[in-house]
């Protein structure tokens, strides 16, 4: 969803994660000291404010005591991933003037109540319906998103019974959406290929401080193993761009920076911005040297992982391409003029359901 992408991209580059309504409101403006943000924040935090506003009043669907987030502006069809950014979004943009825990509740609720057998959200679901399956079985992005959406909002809320809900789920996503060697499943009934964006370190490292249990699984097995795969994946092309779906040894498998690997340099960013994760710094770097000799308004997707550009120009390709710039300082021009060019990009409604895919 490629409004969904601008606001959780940039949002990184916005603020972070200290009151009134809530413990942490919009914006934070908070410094992690790793790599540089945009020269404006507070302009920025403005943007993403409108933007949120649009995507709550456009893409949020209550049904009853449930929610989820539409895949376009009054489609019917809901998906998990969008669940996960949902939920995401009503932690991150409450503030001061208002709390979105309700909002959050519901679309939580939601999840919980249309899993499959192994306690996972079915992929698709119609108009917030939980007994209205369109697909079934879980896609392991969402599951990502979930979980860290709980542990943030238990800091945000104040309410530990988030953190209780974050654990029982990660024990579920360990068991159904991962291999004992700790590399991703892209989903809890299938596994004959891996997605590069379905990878958050960053993620891991919050999941390791609730799933105790499970710390050095997180923390090293899985970490350690989808690093490899992303290295790998990098580490194929000239442009560092990351391909949709590549093999358990990273060698891509279709040769295009699309819908779905654009998330990938947005995980990575997350990684480094807030961690300081050395191997997220070279493969953005890596990409980043690619990123700044294109012109923002030329930015078009999918993109060949050679670099060859595509028709589509909007948010999705524009703000997630703009993540690999933070991570170093030389960018800084190239990371305003991304930023900008992302503001004015219109179009993000476009094509939504590409995006909010499995």
């Amino acid at each position: 969803m490629k409004i969904t992408t601008k606001i959780v991209v940039s949002s990184l580059l916005a603020f972070g994660l200290s009151s009134a309504t809530v413990n942490f409101p919009f914006p934070q403006n908070a410094n992690y000291g790793n790599g540089i943000e945009v020269s404006d924040k507070e302009a920025a935090a403005n943007h993403l404010k409108s933007a949120f506003s649009y995507y709550y009043t456009t893409l949020y669907n209550q049904n009853g005591n449930y929610a989820c987030i539409r895949a376009d502006p009054g489609d019917g069809q809901c998906f998990s991933e969008g669940v996960g950014y949902g939920m995401l979004m009503m932690v991150y943009f409450s503030d001061n003037t208002k709390s979105y825990q309700d909002e959050f509740d519901k679309i939580w609720a939601l999840y919980k109540a249309a899993v499959d057998a192994d306690g996972l959200m079915n992929w698709k679901i119609g108009e917030a319906n939980p007994s209205n399956v369109w697909g079934e079985h879980a896609a392991t992005d969402a599951e990502m998103d979930v979980a860290a959406a709980l542990i943030m909002a238990a800091y945000q809320f104040g309410n530990d019974s988030y953190l209780n809900e974050a654990k029982d789920l990660l024990k579920k996503v360990k068991d159904k959406e991962f291999e004992s060697n700790g590399l991703h499943k892209p989903g809890n009934k299938w596994n004959d290929k891996k997605n590069p964006s379905y990878v958050a370190p960053a993620y891991y490292r919050l999941f390791a401080a609730v799933d105790t249990d499970n710390a050095e699984f997180w923390n090293t097995t899985a970490m350690n193993a989808n690093y490899t795969l992303l290295e790998a994946n990098s580490n194929s092309t000239s442009t560092g761009l990351f391909d949709n779906w590549c093999d358990a040894s990273g060698r891509g498998l279709d040769g295009y920076y699309g819908y779905d690997a654009a998330r990938t340099p947005w995980r990575l960013a997350q990684d480094f911005y807030w961690f300081g994760e050395p191997r997220a710094q070279t493969m953005l770097n890596k990409l980043g040297a690619w990123v700044s000799s294109q012109s923002a308004s030329s930015v078009g997707g999918s993109i060949s992982t050679s670099g060859g550009m595509g028709g589509d120009h909007n948010n999705t390709f524009v703000s997630t391409l703009m993540s690999s710039l933070v991570a170093n300082s030389s960018y800084q021009a190239k990371l305003d003029e991304y930023w900008g060019e992302s503001v004015n990009t219109t179009n993000s409604d476009a094509n939504q359901k590409n995006f909010q895919k499995s």
